[in-house]
């Protein structure tokens, strides 16, 4: 060690037998998969910022499980650091479970995957939508915890409902208009929320497509902010409105200036992302 200290007693001193529970440090858990994985011990945390800092000690988990998962014993190797980084002390335990005990593990690592699913619906899909899963399949939830994970996965692998499964896109094209001497305005009215561009006499398509694209962007309308996106199309003077969550409907209506055509594209990433998570 060189005669550095570790840094949970700033001491040369072993700490191994130092129950360092007590001493108010900031755990920091890593779950992976449901199972609690990690424990970092830090001396400080920011709760502003959510970050912690000057890390003490790790405790790393690794779980042996039976043919049908249930954990037999959890073997613990923890870390204690020195000064610069390295570990200058490591422990190994064990810990074995009683039947009881391991029914009681896969039920909370089950409910982790649960609660991680929800957080990714939360980011995903927002709040209603995803009140509007876990409500949907309330009871295969349930059986999911209790240990029956297949009836979940396969109703979310199945499920028809347009958020977790399709986007949809609206492409407008613009159209060249000569009107010498005169402004010309084209309007697109999303969700019934009007956006207009006024161009020049003698507008571009891009001039159209691009003022389009502009007044759809800063629009504080919520049926427009909330729901959808406007970029440049892949050609000149092509405007492609997209929805911003996926699977949510809305709809269109332009000026005499303006064609349309409708494109649902695929798009089960939410889907695949949430299957990823609950299949272990």
């Amino acid at each position: 060690m060189d005669g550095q200290n570790f840094k949970i007693n700033d001491s040369t001193d072993s700490p191994i037998n130092l129950d360092y529970d007590i001493l108010g440090l900031h755990k920091k858990r890593t779950i992976t998969q449901g199972e609690l994985r990690l424990v970092e011990y830090y001396k400080e945390y920011n709760p502003s910022g959510g970050t912690f800092s000057n890390l003490v000690l790790q405790e790393y988990r690794d779980y042996t499980r039976d043919a049908f998962g249930l954990v037999q014993y959890r073997t613990q190797t923890t870390h204690w650091l020195l000064d610069d980084g390295t570990t200058g002390a490591t422990k190994q335990t064990t810990k074995y479970y009683s039947p009881t005990e391991s029914i009681a593990e896969g039920i909370t690592r089950r409910t982790n995957i649960i609660d991680e699913a929800k957080i990714y619906c939360l980011g995903s899909i927002g709040r209603d939508y995803g009140f509007d899963l876990l409500t949907t399949y309330k009871f295969e939830t349930q059986l999911y915890i209790d240990g029956h994970r297949t009836p979940l996965i396969n109703a979310i692998s199945a499920t028809t409902k347009p958020y977790m499964g399709t986007k949809q896109k609206e492409g407008v094209t613009a159209t060249t208009i000569t009107d010498p001497g005169m402004s010309q305005t084209d309007t697109i009215t999303i969700n019934g929320a009007a956006v207009s561009y006024t161009s020049s006499a003698t507008p571009t398509i891009e001039e159209i497509a691009s003022g389009l694209v502009a007044a759809i962007t800063a629009s504080t309308n919520v049926s427009i902010s909330s729901y959808v996106t406007a970029a440049l199309g892949v050609g000149p003077g092509t405007i492609e409105i997209t929805s911003k969550i996926p699977g949510i409907a809305f709809t269109i209506a332009v000026s005499t200036n303006l064609t349309v055509s409708n494109i649902t594209a695929n798009n089960g990433t939410v889907k695949q992302n949430l299957i990823n998570i609950l299949t272990f």
